[in-house]
């Protein structure tokens, strides 16, 4: 006797996004709502231009009809002198986009300078965890291992900074709480955690993007003085007020919205 087929009924917002999870469909099991990424910050002390390089890399996603969200925390241990909470910071961009049911969650700090389509492109891999070709300007150097040549397509690594890391939320079921980052104190523990459940990381040769300065370790201070140092610039850092200025510096707003630009252009015709 002929098995009739299931029914579902199905609807998308858009056109595209319904093309997506049909798309997808054929190999994976797909997100409601296909491709959307929740890109997280990693507190909100923005070096001058990295809030509109950031928010233009959304508002460019956004307009490739892709639900994203950008969502700013703040370091809430601002008052306690060298107390770091970034892990815990990553760990809550994590469960916070699994919760509200992302596909993709982006973790980016507060320095780096994408291009607008940089989510799209390492979104395309869907792979479960991919980071750009980040090297320190300063120093000249890749930050990550294997250390590649650049424009060499998709490659393997074993550990990469944390800068800027895409993560397919599927992968954070293997963790309490959805929480991936907790207890480990540096990039290759982290990596060595994903490996433990069989899930690889990759790196983009073909993007790279610069990080104006390497990480700062505790373990490579001299003495208790550098350390003194590091702990008091750190501190200063958290207690500023946030720099979301345009990057134009003819532009009066304090805040840079793309949403608003027209607006505030048209107010000024006036």
């Amino acid at each position: 006797m002929p098995r009739e087929p299931n029914i579902e009924l199905r609807h998308f917002s858009t056109k595209e996004q319904a093309e997506r999870y049909k798309l997808k469909g054929l190999y994976k099991t797909p997100s409601l709502s296909p491709d959307s990424i929740c890109i997280y910050s990693i507190g909100y002390n923005w070096i001058p231009g990295a809030w509109q390089k950031v928010v233009d890399m959304v508002d460019y996603t956004i307009k490739q009809n892709i639900c994203c969200w950008l969502m700013e925390h703040r370091d809430f241990c601002v008052r306690l002198p060298g107390t770091e909470v970034v892990q815990e910071i990553r760990d809550c961009g994590c469960q916070f986009a699994l919760d509200r049911g992302f596909e993709w969650v982006m973790l980016v700090e507060n320095d780096i300078m994408p291009e607008p389509d940089l989510a799209l492109r390492l979104i395309k891999w869907d792979m479960p965890v991919v980071v750009p070709y980040m090297r320190d300007k300063q120093m000249d150097r890749v930050l990550s291992n294997p250390q590649y040549k650049p424009n060499n397509g998709l490659r393997r690594i074993q550990w990469s900074v944390l800068s800027c890391i895409l993560i397919d939320t599927k992968i954070l079921n293997c963790f309490p709480r959805g929480m991936p980052f907790g207890g480990t104190s540096s990039e290759p523990l982290f990596f060595n955690r994903l490996f433990h459940y069989g899930i690889r990381a990759y790196q983009d040769t073909d993007i790279e993007l610069e990080v104006p300065r390497s990480p700062s370790y505790m373990g490579e201070l001299k003495n208790l003085n550098e350390m003194w140092n590091l702990m008091k610039q750190m501190d200063t850092r958290r207690r500023q007020p946030p720099d979301h200025r345009p990057i134009d510096p003819k532009d009066k707003r304090k805040v840079y919205m793309p949403v608003e630009a027209e607006i505030i252009k048209e107010d000024i015709d006036k």
